[in-house]
Protein backbone atom coordinates (compact mmCIF):
# COMPACT_ATOMS: atom_id res chain seq x y z
CA UNK A 1 0.00 0.00 0.00
CA UNK A 2 2.86 2.36 0.84
CA UNK A 3 4.39 1.90 -2.64
CA UNK A 4 1.07 2.73 -4.31
CA UNK A 5 0.83 5.97 -2.33
CA UNK A 6 4.50 6.84 -2.92
CA UNK A 7 4.23 6.44 -6.70
CA UNK A 8 0.95 8.36 -6.76
CA UNK A 9 2.68 11.29 -5.08
CA UNK A 10 5.87 11.00 -7.13
CA UNK A 11 4.22 10.77 -10.56
CA UNK A 12 1.28 13.17 -10.19
CA UNK A 13 0.48 15.54 -13.03
CA UNK A 14 2.74 18.58 -12.71
CA UNK A 15 -0.02 21.17 -13.15
CA UNK A 16 -2.31 19.55 -10.53
CA UNK A 17 -1.86 18.81 -6.83
CA UNK A 18 -1.56 15.08 -6.07
CA UNK A 19 -4.81 13.36 -5.11
CA UNK A 20 -4.96 9.84 -3.67
CA UNK A 21 -8.31 8.25 -2.79
CA UNK A 22 -8.36 4.99 -0.84
CA UNK A 23 -11.61 3.14 -0.31
CA UNK A 24 -13.03 -0.34 0.03
CA UNK A 25 -16.19 -2.19 -0.93
CA UNK A 26 -17.53 -5.58 -0.04
CA UNK A 27 -17.78 -7.88 -3.05
CA UNK A 28 -21.24 -9.11 -3.99
CA UNK A 29 -22.46 -12.06 -6.05
CA UNK A 30 -21.86 -10.17 -9.33
CA UNK A 31 -18.17 -9.74 -8.45
CA UNK A 32 -17.55 -13.50 -8.25
CA UNK A 33 -17.31 -13.68 -12.04
CA UNK A 34 -14.26 -11.37 -11.75
CA UNK A 35 -12.45 -13.71 -9.36
CA UNK A 36 -13.63 -12.28 -6.04
CA UNK A 37 -15.40 -14.25 -3.35
CA UNK A 38 -18.78 -12.91 -2.26
CA UNK A 39 -18.24 -10.92 0.94
CA UNK A 40 -14.53 -10.38 0.25
CA UNK A 41 -13.30 -6.82 0.83
CA UNK A 42 -11.96 -5.16 -2.32
CA UNK A 43 -9.44 -2.35 -1.76
CA UNK A 44 -9.46 0.52 -4.24
CA UNK A 45 -6.67 3.06 -4.75
CA UNK A 46 -7.34 5.85 -7.28
CA UNK A 47 -5.10 8.80 -8.07
CA UNK A 48 -4.38 11.47 -10.65
CA UNK A 49 -1.00 9.99 -11.56
CA UNK A 50 0.33 10.57 -15.09
CA UNK A 51 -0.45 6.94 -15.92
CA UNK A 52 1.17 4.72 -18.53
CA UNK A 53 0.78 3.78 -22.16
CA UNK A 54 -1.62 0.84 -22.70
CA UNK A 55 1.05 -1.00 -24.70
CA UNK A 56 2.91 -1.54 -21.39
CA UNK A 57 -0.14 -2.97 -19.57
CA UNK A 58 1.12 -6.58 -19.60
CA UNK A 59 4.57 -5.79 -18.24
CA UNK A 60 4.08 -2.70 -16.07
CA UNK A 61 3.93 -4.62 -12.79
CA UNK A 62 6.95 -6.84 -13.46
CA UNK A 63 9.87 -6.25 -11.07
CA UNK A 64 12.63 -3.82 -12.07
CA UNK A 65 10.75 -2.13 -14.91
CA UNK A 66 10.93 1.67 -15.35
CA UNK A 67 8.76 3.46 -17.90
CA UNK A 68 9.35 7.05 -16.78
CA UNK A 69 12.61 8.85 -16.03
CA UNK A 70 14.03 9.03 -12.51
CA UNK A 71 13.13 12.73 -12.09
Amino acid sequence: MQNLIDTSLKYHQKDLPPIVNISSVQANDEDTEHGLDSGEIQKIVADNEIGFDEKHADSIFQPFRRFHGKN
